[in-house]
């Protein structure tokens, strides 16, 4: 499905190979975050789902991340490894525009088979996900400029700001007509046509490099990356940050609709305009990160995230409509260095050939960390619930628990080992 190099034997440029990973990850990418947070919750709503399991199906972007390993160990025994990235990569990229298209069937059943459609295709895009990253850092490395993964970043949330936009605004007026069947269906009319350019831009990538399959046991690959003190101190951080994450920004995905009861009129507002200053900051925190260093960068950003715990916490449906705007800024610029920061100390602190497990390891150990607070995040609501009823008064709560738990993350951060820019490849 990729190519290959044409038969006069002349490479692809690696210019035109990096910019060909930016376009994939605008397109493909942010289709599947676009797929996430309040839009699925917004579907969630839609079907009439209890909202501990709203909470659950949205909590899937943070808790699949756990098949990682299984994938990341298969494609290190994979003998062609070309047809293992390229063929489980259409393959979520077909699946997911499937979770809209379902509004066509009856409720009852319609729900199930949405839970279940997400479910696959959240699944099959973490199991490739170490394969394609080792392949992007690769194909990239000694090629670009030290900036090129905030470069990606910021192209990234240009994308998502588009997208998100036209995704809510579609829900928001499919919700004032009475219309939301046709406004879903449209949202999968947009995210297939996100998957079909994605494909076309798969097919110029040039072919992951193919190296012999790995004959080591399961246990033998597992433990590789825990044997090293430096990444097993990034293990241990980014699988705290995972947990608490679910209590702050998983939960709230959730809590602005069905608790809050705040229109996609706002939330596509204040989303895109935070996702544009993602976007343009994303640069100047590379900058920033040049001079101090990541490993700061990024513990100032967990702090932000978790003074919008906090935040969170005195938001009532009174003054939501003021707080919102100050909390989704607040909660989403930071993510222009913490994705970069996060990418940077694996990199930095894994072999090169190990690259794929390495990954895989650390996104099984921030799945199941995320799997655990999000089950834990449940079963909190369900017992506040009980409690308090279907209120802010009790739910507000389960904020406070993600605040202290990333401000605890963001001091561990500090301890992290960074390399110093001069001397990356």
């Amino acid at each position: 499905m990729c190519r290959h190099e044409g038969k006069s034997g002349e490479a692809v440029s690696t210019e035109r190979n990096a910019r060909n990973f930016v376009l994939d990850n605008s397109t493909s990418t942010v289709a599947y975050w676009i797929c996430s947070g309040t839009v699925i919750a917004g579907l969630t709503s839609y079907f009439g789902m209890p909202l501990s399991v709203s909470n659950l199906i949205t909590g899937f972007t943070s808790t699949l991340p756990m098949l990682q390993l299984f994938g990341g160990i298969w494609y290190a025994r994979a003998r062609k490894k070309n047809l293992f990235v390229c063929g489980w990569s259409v393959a979520w990229r077909l699946c997911l525009p499937l979770i809209f298209f379902v509004v066509l069937l009856p409720k009852n059943i319609g729900s199930v088979v949405m839970a279940v459609s997400y479910l696959l295709a959240a699944s099959v895009f973490q199991l490739v996900t170490p394969a394609q990253t080792d392949w992007m850092v690769t194909a990239t490395e000694g090629h670009v400029k030290s900036n090129y993964y905030a470069m990606r970043e910021m192209f990234f949330s240009l994308a998502y700001s588009g997208g998100f936009c036209a995704a809510s605004l579609l829900i928001f007026y499919s919700q004032r007509t009475g219309t939301q069947q046709l406004g879903f269906l449209i949202i999968g009319i947009l995210i297939s046509t996100l998957m079909i350019v994605s494909v076309v831009i798969l097919t110029r990538l040039p072919p992951p490099k193919q190296t012999a399959p790995v004959c080591r046991s399961v246990r033998q690959i597992m433990t590789s990356p825990l044997k090293n003190a430096p990444f097993r101190r990034i293990l241990w951080m980014m699988a705290a940050w995972n947990f608490f994450c679910m209590f702050l920004g998983g939960f709230s995905s959730v809590y602005q609709i069905r608790i809050l009861k705040l229109d996609f009129f706002h939330i596509m507002i204040w989303t895109t305009v935070a996702s544009l200053l993602r976007a343009l900051l994303a640069p100047a925190i590379a900058k920033v990160a040049a001079r101090f260093g990541w490993r700061s960068v990024t513990a100032v950003c967990m702090a932000v995230v978790a003074g919008t715990g906090l935040l969170w916490m005195v938001t009532t449906s009174q003054n939501v409509t003021l707080m919102y705007p100050v909390i989704i800024i607040l909660g989403t610029i930071p993510y222009a260095g913490l994705n970069v920061g996060f990418l940077q100390f694996q990199v930095d602190n894994m072999p090169e050939g190990e690259r794929n497990i390495y990954f895989s390891v650390s996104a099984t150990f921030n799945g199941i960390a995320a799997l655990l607070g999000s089950a834990g995040c449940s079963a909190l609501i369900q017992f506040l619930e009980n409690m308090w009823g279907f209120s802010t008064l009790g739910l507000r709560y389960i904020f406070g628990i993600g605040a202290l738990g990333i401000a605890a993350t963001a001091l561990s951060c500090l301890k992290i080992s960074e390399k110093k820019p001069e001397n990356r490849r």
